[in-house]
């Protein structure tokens, strides 16, 4: 269907092409000239309005040859609105044309069945009397026809045919254009599609593109593909495809972690409206415009970015900061509202914001949200709110409210400097040690200068030692209700996960948000704690409004067989915006077997990949690999999209597209690409690759298969727990191969 409605398109243009300079005469004297040949003439020369008037003024004339051309205006809407009835009209009345027209046109009524049954024999029959008419129009439509009948050797022949005649150029083009695409042998259409790219019909260099894109009948160049489309967005003006290309080739580069030209491609595609392409690139370049740019977009990751870019744009334009500032304001409020990863930064940023303001009610706004990130144990909440607190304990107020503001200034400092925040908070800690020694003999004093020793081991004392002692005083705290202290003792110093647990509960108990989320959230406390507990945690955290304790709240019901109220939670997690409830409760379903759940949640796992969950992204690109319904290289661009956008089971589709780069499926067979990903695995951490190696080397990958060095790996693997890498060793041992 393209493919005609482009023939149409271009058969309109040709017919209508001429002589630009005799088209403008002929216009400055339409009203005066009336005669049939002038008529005729003007269709021939291009002047479609000017032909049109002159031809319907001629229309009594009986010429067939008008009537002809009166016809393929109708057919095409050409200086009047296009009516495909009245042009059958016209080319029935104008069978004997001389020229062909007439006879041609029927030709085409027959083939789509305007204002005729459909007949594709008649069609033929029509096109061959306009051909020996000397018509050569009605070669295209002859080889159309061909190729809609499935013909596609004398497709091949009518187009090569119309290649040879003397049409117009851009004919011509379109001629090597089709033989392009009708050709199956690979040089055939390279060659061909070069040959219309050359003559100028830029839909030949976007078949170019994508041919070597997606590599179905010809090894993937990406290098070739850019090129491509390069040429067509200069030819045409059309960015996009070129855009795309470059994407994917980022996209790519970032799986294998070339990151020069990751950020090479990713800007290229991103300054040439790829907005798939935004987050990215400011994730590679670090420039906040790209940030802004996703914002706007609708790339809810870009949100927190945004403001902080908004921010500081403010210097560059005094006179319009308030409206930056404003703006930045909005975007962090949808970044805490999403509770993403930018969330706890997107609140300190708008607490900043606010705190600029430098008064009382600004001032106590940025308080209240430097104290929901410290909640979290943000090391720059802590830090923030710590230094809003120390100095409320300056102030000229009584000195009950003063000890207040001490010693929550002492907690929170002590707990940004063990978090991280140490660059913010090491000043900050001598600054206020003062406190500490006003109000040495309360728990947030103690943990105060626990942390102190644990963190800063004078170098003529024992590391040892030091240690021992900061941790008594934080125990200490701890066990006097310190909550900051009771955290540190949970998360760090605890002997144990059961003393670790005791602490945590103790200030969950006292209200602290985050220890609930260890308490629900942490694997290794399922061993100690009842599930009734952990979800009792989340419950509690759901009540506050965290939408990532929903999510897991929902597993752990998947998990215990409460099918029924997984759901129902996972669908409230969703309508809360959770992309990766979207994927898990999909997963749920798919289990149930429940055909017609299944079809009605893929909806959900469309929109999840939207929202660039890397899971359900890796998901669906499996099934594409695997079905020959799907073109195996669109499967691994959402594949490496998704190991990028980060899935947990990263380490088993890095394995499969190590996979892939062996044995060239929906990538550039490279055994350097393969060898690249595998290491990777193992350096991160991934013991999985020690499996992956291990396959490369048994299957020959590099050269000849060599088992001894894949068993190395296995061993290495095995050793770790990798399961297949045990199973492969077995197998080895047994002389199977």
């Amino acid at each position: 269907m393209l493919k005609e409605k482009i023939f149409c398109c271009v058969l309109s243009a040709v017919f209508f092409a001429g002589d630009p300079a005799f088209a403008a005469e002929a216009k400055n004297t339409t009203k005066d000239v009336s005669t049939l040949e002038a008529a005729i003439k003007h269709f021939d020369s291009g002047d479609r309005e000017g032909a049109f008037l002159l031809l319907k003024n001629a229309e009594n004339s009986g010429d067939p040859r008008i009537l002809s051309r009166l016809g393929w205006c109708y057919y095409f809407g050409s200086g009047v609105e296009e009516n495909r009835e009245a042009a059958y009209q016209y080319f029935k009345r104008s069978i004997d044309d001389p020229d062909g027209f007439g006879i041609d046109g029927m030709g085409i009524c027959y083939q789509h069945g305007v204002g005729v049954e459909k007949d594709l024999a008649k069609a033929e029959e029509m096109h061959k009397k306009a051909l020996a008419k000397g018509n050569l129009y009605a070669l295209g439509n002859l080889a159309f026809l061909y190729g809609r009948s499935g013909n596609d050797a004398e497709a091949i022949r009518y187009w090569e045919m119309c290649y040879k005649s003397k049409l117009p150029p851009f004919w011509l083009a379109f001629s090597a254009y089709m033989l392009g695409n009708l050709h199956e042998n690979p040089k055939e259409k390279i060659s061909w599609w070069e040959e219309a790219g050359k003559r100028g019909f830029s839909e030949a260099l976007l078949e170019l593109s994508k041919f070597y894109n997606f590599g179905d009948t010809v090894e993937i160049d990406m290098s070739k593909s850019l090129e491509y489309a390069k040429m067509y967005a200069g030819d045409t003006g059309d960015k996009a495809p070129y855009a795309a290309v470059a994407f994917d080739w980022a996209i790519e580069k970032m799986v294998l972690q070339d990151m020069e030209m990751a950020a090479k491609y990713m800007l290229i595609a991103a300054d040439n409206g790829e907005k798939r392409a935004y987050w990215y690139a400011f994730k590679l370049s670090g420039n906040g415009k790209y940030a802004l740019l996703a914002a706007e977009s609708g790339d809810e990751r870009g949100f927190a970015e945004a403001g902080n870019y908004l921010m500081n744009r403010r210097k560059e334009n005094p006179q319009a900061a308030e409206e930056y500032r404003q703006r930045a304001v909005n975007y962090y409020r949808k970044a805490i509202d999403l509770q993403g990863a930018d969330s706890l930064n997107a609140i300190c940023n708008l607490a900043a914001a606010y705190a600029e303001k430098q008064d009382a009610e600004n001032i106590e706004k940025a308080l209240k949200l430097y104290q929901e990130a410290a909640c979290w144990h943000f090391p720059r909440g802590l830090s923030a709110a710590g230094v809003i607190y120390a100095m409320f304990s300056q102030m000229e107020i009584d000195d009950e409210a003063k000890r207040k503001y001490a010693l929550l200034a002492l907690e929170h400092l002590a707990s940004a400097f063990f978090y991280g925040d140490k660059d913010a908070a090491d000043d900050l800690m001598e600054k206020i040690s003062p406190l500490a020694e006003k109000y040495s003999d309360t728990p947030e004093a103690k943990f105060f200068n626990g942390i102190k020793l644990i963190m800063r081991i004078p170098q003529d004392q024992a590391e040892a030692k030091v240690i021992a002692e900061g941790e008594k005083l934080i125990k200490a705290a701890a066990d006097a209700g310190c909550i900051q202290a009771m955290m540190v003792q949970g998360t760090y110093i605890a002997p144990n996960p059961e003393v670790a647990v005791q602490y945590l509960q103790k200030a969950a108990a006292a209200g602290n948000l985050y220890a609930k989320w260890l308490l629900g959230s942490t694997p290794q406390f399922a061993q100690i704690l009842p599930v009734a507990d952990r979800l009792n945690y989340l419950k509690e955290l759901i009540a506050v409004g965290n939408k990532n304790s929903r999510n897991l709240y929902a597993q752990l019901l998947d998990e215990q067989g409460k099918t029924a109220m997984a759901i129902k939670e996972y669908q409230a997690a969703i309508a809360e915006g959770h992309a990766g409830s979207m994927t898990l409760l999909y997963l749920l379903l798919l289990r149930q077997g429940d055909v017609k759940m299944i079809v009605e949640a893929w909806e959900l796992l469309r929109q999840a990949i939207e929202k660039h969950d890397g899971l359900a992204q890796c998901f669906v690109a499996e099934r594409c690999l695997d079905s020959p319904s799907f073109s195996p290289r669109f499967g691994m661009h959402l594949l490496m999209k998704g190991i990028v956008d980060g899935t947990e089971a990263s380490y088993y589709y890095l394995h499969r597209i190590a996979m892939n780069y062996a044995q060239g499926k929906g990538v550039t067979k490279s055994a350097e690409n393969a060898k690249r990903i595998a290491g990777k695995m193992i350096e991160q951490g991934y013991a999985y690759g020690f499996y992956t190696m291990g396959v490369l080397y048994r299957i020959g990958v590099f050269g000849k298969a060599d088992t001894e060095k894949a068993k190395e790996y296995y061993k290495k693997g095995a050793e770790q727990g990798v399961q297949e890498c045990i199973e492969a060793l077995k197998t080895l041992s047994s002389g199977r191969k």
